[in-house]
């Protein structure tokens, strides 16, 4: 998230954003994918699809490969067609014009779906809030007052803001789980974070199973 002053400046920011939305290929539960911002949302999306666009699908053995294979061709144009349906009414693939082809693309014999921005001018379409196993983000403008309550509930927000009020709102939300204040990305973890250190118990269900041959 960005506001006040720090939007004025966002592009300092542009490398942590887009670690947030790509590290770990996109698919884990702590990526980004929505940069919720109180300004500059077009000049965000343009520079940020810009970068992730240079990141190409490669075979997964390749020492630069940066994406997650999908099990298979179809499942990766499929998902891209999903998304390419929710298009147009206030969302718009800002990264098709940075690509040389299409979303989807082959690579060692695996299929990938590549990175892409989402600008969205409407904060309450589909797209502003989906999340999908591959580098993609939603960058959203709307009001100061709006941020918080239109971003809706996310498991971790790096909150990149030089408005002190903004920040104490932003502590004290209860639609954000876990909060790093300042220009790091949400996939940083610190596993001595109690909320690191919970991670299975947020995510999953626990159950402890007893019974005839069954060790303790």
């Amino acid at each position: 998230m960005l506001a006040g002053g720090e939007a004025q400046t966002w592009d300092r920011h542009l490398e942590v954003m887009a670690a947030s939305v790509a590290d770990n290929g996109g698919r884990s539960c702590i990526n980004a994918s929505g940069v919720w911002t109180t300004a500059n949302g077009r000049e965000i999306a343009e520079a940020l699809a810009e970068r992730l666009a240079r990141i190409e699908a490669r075979p997964l053995d390749h020492p630069e490969a940066a994406l997650a294979a999908f099990p298979s061709l179809k499942a990766a144009q499929g998902l891209s067609d999903y998304i390419d349906a929710r298009l147009g009414d206030g969302a718009e693939d800002v990264t098709a014009k940075y690509r040389p082809g299409g979303r989807v693309a082959e690579a060692g014999g695996c299929a990938y779906v590549l990175p892409t921005v989402i600008y969205c001018s409407d904060p309450d379409h589909e797209l502003a809030h989906a999340e999908f196993l591959f580098p993609f983000v939603a960058v959203v403008e709307v009001e100061r007052d709006e941020l918080l309550p239109r971003m809706g509930t996310t498991l971790v927000a790096s909150a990149i803001t030089d408005d002190p009020e903004l920040e104490r709102e932003i502590f004290s939300a209860v639609n954000v789980e876990r909060l790093n204040l300042g220009s790091m990305p949400t996939s940083q973890v610190a596993w001595d974070q109690p909320h690191e250190g919970n991670l299975f118990e947020h995510l999953y269900r626990q159950r402890s199973i007893a019974g005839p041959g069954i060790a303790a």
